[in-house]
């Protein structure tokens, strides 16, 4: 079964205005995520003197955000040879609650909802028709224990069909959950542990073993013979 409404997970971006930049101090980045190594290369992770992530280079692409008041407004990825994809982003208060796709894949619009603890409860996804209305097309539940989900359920309107995936984690820190502000990381689903278990439907289980250092960070990861290193500031 296909996945019915692709997700771009790791969008990361720069930013234009003097909102990013912050005070001419510089804030201590010990601890945050300076770099990875994979099998595609070295991803480096670039910061503005505020600790707003600035840029992300990596092998094929890099990643860029717009900030206006130290929310993401807007983020790109740059293919060096196959053009722009990203989203715009629309906040009710603090909260993220509409997203429209930019670039070469403007046809996606996704709403959030949330409950009364601002945990991200129901995602609708719509596609830009013809006529240039949006239609929707499928929806993702989001189910949690604590603030982790454990459990999305994405359902296709058109046809009923549905796609579950179910989340384990340690107890250690995600490298990746202090480098956004909290309203991004709610609707890219960026958990303050490591992923140590995912089982869905479509792709099956996928287990992910890591070593750590002596702040709780991950400097290795494991996961069906893939290998990722990280380095810190």
């Amino acid at each position: 079964m296909k996945k019915i409404y692709l997700v771009l997970s790791s969008i990361l971006l720069i930013s234009c205005s003097s909102d990013n930049e912050g005070t001419n101090t510089p804030v201590d980045l010990t601890g945050k995520l300076k770099s990875t190594v994979d099998s595609e290369g070295v991803s480096n992770f670039l910061y503005y003197t505020n600790g707003n992530l600035q840029r992300t280079n990596m092998p094929h692409a890099y990643y860029a955000f717009i900030y206006e008041n130290n929310k993401i407004i807007r983020d790109s990825i740059i293919f060096y040879d196959k053009g722009v994809n990203g989203y715009t982003y629309s906040y009710t208060q603090n909260l993220i609650t509409e997203s429209v796709s930019i670039g070469d894949n403007n046809k996606i619009k996704k709403k959030f909802f949330y409950d009364s603890s601002e945990r991200l409860i129901k995602e609708i996804g719509s596609r830009r028709q013809n006529d240039n209305t949006f239609l929707d097309v499928a929806k993702i539940e989001f189910f949690y224990e604590g603030d982790n989900v454990v459990q999305t359920k994405e359902t296709s309107f058109e046809t009923g069909q549905y796609f579950i995936v179910s989340y384990e984690y340690d107890d250690k820190k995600n490298p990746k959950y202090d480098i956004y502000p909290s309203a991004y990381r709610k609707i890219w689903l960026i958990p303050k542990n490591n992923i140590i278990k995912r089982t869905s439907d479509y792709y099956g289980e996928q287990i992910y073993q890591y070593e750590y250092n002596v702040l709780g960070y991950p400097i290795k990861s494991i996961s069906n013979e893939e290998v990722i290193t990280f380095q810190y500031y």
